[in-house]
């Protein structure tokens, strides 16, 4: 209660007793004021305004007169009241503190004040060293600034402790009181006021309530709560809400008969209500088990999200921190909006671990954090993969776990891995790689984590692969088989590395032709009955998807008997001889055979010349033969059974010929070009198309005509008649082909064909040709080109293709000329 105010609560004569406590002298003059009151007077006081019709901004004044008469007046306290909202009053006394009023006559004014809010004004004059007033007299002068347009009434106030009255004789007195009213002409004075429902701050979400308080009696409102220049309400008093903290600038204007006039915008601040949520940072704190992590208090929000300042929190609010789950510890009765939280020995994670409840304005909310406490310092690690197996050359992935001193795992340290023996591994990957050799193993690894360290062993096994080979062995290996041998054949599985695999199951098998000889394999076991037929075979050996394969050869058995053959024909039993002038001849070749058919030797055969070594014998009627079975014959035309004999100790074999008239074949053809030097030599092969035997001559061509050859004979003497395929070509033409000619004694000649020329270049020295004129020839005649042969390049010979002796244009343009042409096919089977 302030001083002014108790002041005002207490009667005039004791604020005159007051006021005379410290001064003599008033108690000297305190029988003049008694013995001045005479019962039953009365003090009257009126308010007399300069002017009663006033104008918007004008100021006037209003006396407060005293009417005393005979009465002496030491004090009064004077209480006005007026209509804020159209007046004020304006001070007259700047250097007090407060509005004050002018007062004269007075010695002292314990009270002087004026609320131009409320509209009061509060007045004390007292007499001290003067004489006392007594008839009319001002006893204050108020002075007041025209606010808004209306009807202004300016009274006594005489209720309460602001009762009107006036101090004579030591006792309060009062008359009449008489107020006054002045007119106000103009446009209203635009103010409001705003509050929410509790008075306090307005926090978002709240009603607010606008209040018009303007003066000179508006009529109509037009409030702009949006402050985007249009109308949201016409109330007089009308409410709205903001949900988001901030400053609104509020508009007004307010209108009445004699105009308009708009408020200066007055700006509402929204304020955050009663906390609704609260986050911590970080959301998710790491440490290590005994770690500290500091957690604070980052955001707070009201249900409307607006935030809140942490500050005023702390300020006006209350904290309380928690840890949940006994992840670790805070200190006790923390209440911030930080805390330091110590991580326990469990390592994990831990949801919603680290709690704050936060109250403030009525509400509470609770914020968690996560605690992700990690393991400490490593103190045992183990190896995951020990006493494993791995192939030879396999790959392992070797994993470790360790622990810290409170059991915590850890997954993922550090870890050095070793191998000391078996094979190798990668010392940061943990990928062990087995030797080749079966056998134990071992590794080592050493594990760091969070500055801890530890080590530990295993080990395993490095085994043999899977088969990778078969390898066969024979029982009998060493020894010649025969057509009727018998033999044991083994397996043995191997890995990749060669090294011996056990308890592997064999399948056996032989191959096609041996099973088409009569040769048998026990499936199971691997015993062999040897195929019939000499030759080259296959035992096969199989685990799986594996198969070893052993190679033998059923070579001749023991002699057991011989035949003789017609070469190159091939023909046995009675051989068909042309005996014609020059008499011909004809090879014959002895074949000795064990007792399964098969060839123990020949001969004339030079492979086995050593071994098989026939006597030849010949009817000497029918002709000579020599030790190399080469048959003259000189005997009449006939049939000569057993002519022929060839013994091999006491085995013997015959043959009969048949002794015919051979035919004289002419064969007649031409060149493309003259053969200006000696032609190259023909190669003609006669095909019997019955037989297939082919008889191969190399004849000289002899020009028909003139010294250079154009057209060409030779003559092949002794052909049995028969029916033959004929093919002709020489080292620098394509081949030729007469097929089916039909050899008769009675016939004349055989023509070829022209043969083409070009075709000299081959493979390889000496090679006749590819029969075909292609690059190859072209290039190598471009090489050539300009050369004279001298005997000494075969390829220079066959490029000379006119036989000129030199290379020149004429064999070129030949050779463009025939260039892409291809010879016969060679019919020889």
């Amino acid at each position: 209660m302030g001083f002014k105010t108790t002041l005002r609560r207490l009667p005039l004569h004791t604020k005159l007793a007051l006021i005379a406590i410290p001064m003599v002298m008033l108690l000297a003059l305190w029988p003049l004021y008694a013995s001045a009151r005479h019962s039953g007077d009365e003090v009257n006081f009126s308010l007399e305004a300069s002017a009663t019709s006033v104008t918007v901004n004008e100021e006037f004044t209003v006396n407060i007169n005293a009417v005393a008469g005979a009465q002496t007046v030491a004090g009064a306290d004077l209480f006005v009241d007026f209509d804020p909202s159209m007046l004020e009053v304006v001070d007259k006394n700047p250097n007090l503190a407060g509005v004050q009023i002018e007062y004269s006559g007075w010695d002292l004014s314990l009270v002087n004040s004026t609320d131009n809010t409320t509209g009061e004004i509060d007045f004390n004059g007292a007499i001290l060293f003067s004489a006392p007033r007594t008839g009319d007299f001002v006893a204050a002068t108020i002075t007041f600034l025209v606010k808004g347009a209306g009807d202004g009434a300016i009274t006594f106030s005489a209720t309460g402790i602001r009762t009107t009255t006036a101090a004579s004789a030591g006792d309060d007195v009062t008359g009449t009181l008489t107020g006054t009213t002045v007119t106000v002409s103009g446009p209203p004075v635009c103010s409001f006021t705003s509050a929410d429902a509790d008075g306090g701050d307005i926090e978002a979400g709240n009603l607010i309530t606008f209040t018009d308080t303007s003066a000179g009696g508006p009529t109509s409102w037009s409030w702009d709560l949006n402050n985007d220049g249009s109308e949201d309400s016409a109330l007089q008093n009308p409410t709205h809400t903001f949900n988001t903290a901030g400053t609104y600038p509020i508009n007004l204007t307010v209108t009445n008969g004699d105009g308009t006039s708009t408020c200066d915008a007055q700006n509402v601040e929204i304020v955050a209500g009663a906390i609704a949520t609260v986050s911590l940072d970080p959301a998710s704190g790491s440490s290590d088990v005994g770690g500290s992590t500091t957690f604070t208090i980052t955001g707070a929000a009201d249900a409307l999200t607006n935030p809140i300042d942490i500050s005023a929190i702390e300020n006006t609010g209350t904290i309380t921190w928690a840890v949940i789950n006994n992840a670790g510890l805070i200190p006790p009765f923390a209440s911030g909006s930080s805390v330091i939280f110590t991580a326990g020995t469990v390592a994990g994670t831990f949801d919603k671990a680290i709690e704050a409840t936060v109250a403030y304005k009525g509400g509470t909310a609770t914020g968690n954090a996560i605690a992700v406490i990690g393991p400490g310092a490593i103190t045992a690690v183990t190896i995951q993969e020990d006493n494993a197996t791995v192939e030879v050359q396999g790959n392992l992935t070797f994993t470790a776990t360790g622990v810290d001193s409170h059991g915590n795992p850890i997954a993922a340290p550090a870890l050095l891995w070793a191998a000391t023996t078996g094979g190798s591994i990668g010392p940061d990957s943990g990928i062990f790689t087995a030797d080749t050799v079966p056998g134990p193993f071992a590794i080592q690894v050493t594990a760091t984590f969070n500055g801890g360290t530890a080590n530990d062993t295993a080990d395993g096994t490095v085994t043999p692969g899977p088969v990778h080979h078969i390898v066969i062995t024979n029982s009998s290996e060493g020894t010649d088989l025969f057509w009727d041998s018998q033999f044991s054949l083994a397996a043995q599985g191997f890995d990749e590395f060669n090294n011996p695999l056990s308890g592997l199951v064999f399948t056996w098998d032989l191959d096609t032709a041996a099973k088409a000889n009569n040769g048998a394999i026990d499936s199971s076991a691997g015993s062999v009955d040897a195929p019939d037929l000499v030759g080259d075979y296959q035992a096969f050996a199989a685990s799986g998807s594996i198969t070893g394969a052993y190679d033998f050869t059923i070579v001749p058995g023991a002699l057991v008997a011989i035949g003789i053959r017609s070469y190159p024909k091939g023909e046995d039993g009675t051989i068909t001889i042309a005996a014609t002038d020059p008499p011909q001849t004809q090879q014959f070749v002895a074949t000795g055979y064990d007792g399964a058919n098969n060839a123990v030797g020949s001969d004339p055969d030079p492979a086995t010349l050593s071994e098989f070594i026939v006597v030849w014998n010949a009817d000497p009627l029918a002709g000579l033969i020599d030790q190399d079975g080469l048959f003259t014959a000189t005997g009449d035309i006939g049939g000569y059974a057993d002519a022929i004999e060839a013994s091999v100790g006491e085995l013997v074999g015959h043959a009969s010929i048949d002794l015919i008239d051979g035919v004289s074949v002419v064969f007649e053809g031409a060149y493309q070009m003259r053969q200006y030097g000696p032609p190259l030599p023909l190669e003609v092969k006669l095909i019997d198309t019955t037989s297939g035997a082919v008889t191969t001559e190399i004849v000289t061509p002899q020009p028909v005509s003139g010294e250079a050859v154009k057209e060409y004979t030779f003559t092949i003497h002794g052909v049995i008649p028969g029916t033959y395929d004929i093919t002709v070509k020489s080292g620098n033409t394509l081949r030729k082909n007469k097929l089916n000619v039909v050899v008769e004694p009675s016939m004349n000649s055989v023509v070829i064909e022209t043969l083409v020329l070009g075709d000299f270049w081959g493979d390889a020295t000496g090679n006749p040709g590819e029969n075909v004129i292609d690059a190859s020839d072209y290039s190598k005649l471009l090489n050539l080109f300009g050369s004279f042969f001298e005997g000494t390049d075969p390829f220079l010979d066959r490029a000379d293709l006119n036989r000129d002796g030199v290379i020149d244009a004429s064999d070129y343009s030949r050779l463009i000329a025939n260039y892409n042409q291809a010879g016969d096919t060679d019919p020889t089977p």
